[in-house]
C-alpha cells in the first residue's frame, strides 16, 4: 500500500503547477500551466509524504507476542466481516503505529535504539559465530522457548544445546519470516534524495526555502542513520522461532494475572511475574534498559515477547556508551539542520526568534547531555544534581521540539516572494 502510495507521490509530484505572483492568495488562483512556478498544497503535501514515508519505512519492530489477546474495545468497533486474523493484523499495525510515533516526536530516540540493537546484534554474531541477522533477530526477540513461549534473550539462557539449536537456523530460514519491501524503500529513498536535492538546488539558486522543507530534509537525514543501523534487521517478523532444547520452568502467573501481593519494600519472590510501570517504559524507551529497576526488572521467563524498544538483556558500556554517543551527534545535526534557516525570511520578527533560539537549543543540549550521560555511565555517580540537570535539560528540548514542529506550518501563512518559484534543473544539465 505504501509503495503505490509513493509511487503517486512520485508520479504527481510535477503535475501540480501555478503561476507565482506577489502575494499568497493571488499565486494559489493562478494559471496552473506555468512550469517554473508551484503550488502551496504541492510544498505541504511533498514534505508530508517525505517524512511519513522515511518513517514507516525505517521502524523495524521488534517480535509481537503470540496470538495476542483482543482487546474488548476492538472486539465492539469490530464488524461481522472481520474475522480473528485481520483483528490481530491490525493489531499489530497499531503496535508499529505507536513506534512511528515516536520517530515522529523524538527520531534521535530511534537512532539510540537501532544503534543498541545495531552493537547487539554485532556482539552476538561475533561472539557465537553466527550471522548479523541471527544477531538481529536475537536482539528483537526471535527466539524463544517451545514451552511457554518465553523469550530468550539473556546469557543464562543460551546454554550448550540452545546455542546450538539456535546455530542449526539457517539466514534464509529467518528471512523468509521477515517481509522486506525493497519497492516502498527503494521509492522512499528516491523521496528522500529528491527532497535532499530540491533543497540544494534551490539554497544554489537562490531561491527561499520553507521552513517546513527544512524540516523535511532534517527527518531524511536521520532517518538515513536509522536506515543504514537496521540494514539487515528482519522486518515485521509476527512468529518467532521456536527452540526445544531449553528447558523454561513454568511461571506461577502470567503478566496479565500480575497483582502486587505485599506494599513492603521486601523484594518480589523469584519468577513472580510483575509489570513495568510508566517510569520503567518510559526510561526503557530512552535507554532500552529494562533490567535496571529492582521493583519492576523485566523477566523473559514469565514474558512471552521483548519490550517494543528492547535491544539486549545486559547492555554494559560497550553498548550504552556508543549507542547514547550516537543518539547525542544524530540530535546536534539534526539541530544543526534546523540552524540553516537561519537567515530565513519568516512572517514576524517573534517567529524569527523563536525559530533561532530553538534550533540552537536543539543543536546544542544533546551535546551537555552527552558530557552528562557519560559521566553517570561511566563512573555512575550518586550526585543529586545529574537527574535535577538531565530533567531540565530533556524538558527543555521537548518543548523547542513542540516549537519547531508548529513554527513551520504557521510560517506557510505568509511566505517569502520566490518560495513558490521552482527550480531551473536545465542548469544542471550539460550542453555544449
Amino acid at each position: 500500500m505504501l509503495s503505490i502510495f509513493l509511487l503517486l507521490q512520485l508520479l504527481s509530484s510535477n503535475g501540480s503547477k501555478a503561476a507565482h505572483t506577489q502575494t499568497l492568495e493571488a499565486r494559489a488562483a493562478s494559471d496552473t500551466c506555468n512550469d517554473n512556478s508551484r503550488t502551496l498544497y504541492g510544498i505541504v503535501w511533498s514534505c508530508l509524504v517525505t517524512i511519513l514515508a522515511c518513517i514507516w519505512v525505517s521502524v523495524h519492530p521488534n517480535i509481537p507476542p503470540p496470538k495476542a489477546p483482543i482487546k474488548p474495545s476492538l472486539k465492539k468497533l469490530s464488524l461481522a466481516y472481520l474475522t480473528r486474523k485481520r483483528l490481530q493484523s491490525l493489531m499489530l499495525f497499531g503496535r508499529r503505529l505507536k513506534m512511528m510515533l515516536v520517530a515522529l516526536i523524538a527520531p534521535e530516540v530511534m537512532v539510540g535504539f537501532a544503534a543498541r540493537q545495531f552493537l547487539a546484534a554485532w556482539r552476538f554474531s561475533k561472539t557465537y559465530k553466527v550471522s548479523w541477522t541471527h544477531g538481529y533477530f536475537f536482539s528483537m526477540g526471535g527466539f524463544v522457548t517451545a514451552i511457554g513461549h518465553h523469550p530468550i534473550v539473556t546469557e543464562e539462557q543460551l546454554d550448550d544445546k540452545t546455542l546450538a539449536e539456535i546455530q542449526k537456523v539457517t539466514e534464509d530460514e529467518i528471512e523468509d519470516r521477515s517481509k522486506h519491501d525493497a519497492l516502498a524503500k527503494g521509492l522512499a529513498l528516491v523521496q528522500v534524495i529528491w527532497a535532499i536535492a530540491q533543497s540544494a538546488a534551490r539554497v544554489n539558486q537562490q531561491l527561499p526555502v520553507s521552513e517546513l522543507e527544512v524540516v523535511t530534509v532534517a527527518f531524511a537525514v536521520v532517518n538515513l542513520f536509522i536506515w543504514v543501523l537496521w540494514w539487515g534487521k528482519p522486518l515485521n517478523v509476527v512468529q518467532a522461532i521456536p527452540i526445544s532444547t531449553f528447558d523454561a520452568p513454568e511461571p506461577p502467573l502470567n503478566v496479565e494475572q500480575a497483582i502486587p501481593i505485599s506494599t513492603s519494600n521486601a523484594p518480589e519472590p523469584p519468577g513472580l511475574p510483575v509489570k513495568l510501570n510508566i517510569l520503567d517504559k518510559f526510561w526503557g524507551v530512552l535507554t532500552g534498559n529494562y533490567t535496571g529497576s529492582e521493583k519492576a526488572p523485566f523477566q523473559p521467563l514469565v514474558a512471552t515477547c521483548v519490550p517494543s524498544f528492547w535491544s539486549h538483556y545486559d547492555i554494559d558500556k560497550d553498548i550504552e556508551l556508543p549507542a547514547f554517543f550516537t543518539e547525542c551527534f544524530v540530535a546536534t545535526i539534526f539541530g544543526i539542520i534546523h540552524c540553516l534557516a537561519w537567515h530565513s525570511t519568516f512572517p514576524s520578527h517573534t517567529e524569527m526568534w523563536m525559530w533561532r533560539s530553538c534550533a540552537l537549543i536543539i543543536a546544542v543540549v544533546p551535546v551537555g547531555i552527552a558530557v552528562m550521560g557519560a559521566s553517570i555511565i561511566l563512573s555512575s555517580p550518586d550526585s543529586i544534581f545529574h537527574p535535577v540537570i538531565g530533567f531540565i535539560f530533556i524538558s527543555l528540548y521537548i518543548i523547542t521540539r513542540l516549537f519547531l514542529t508548529v513554527l513551520p506550518f504557521i510560517a506557510l501563512r505568509a511566505l517569502p516572494p520566490g518560495t513558490l518559484t521552482d527550480v531551473n534543473w536545465t542548469l544542471y544539465i550539460p550542453h555544449l
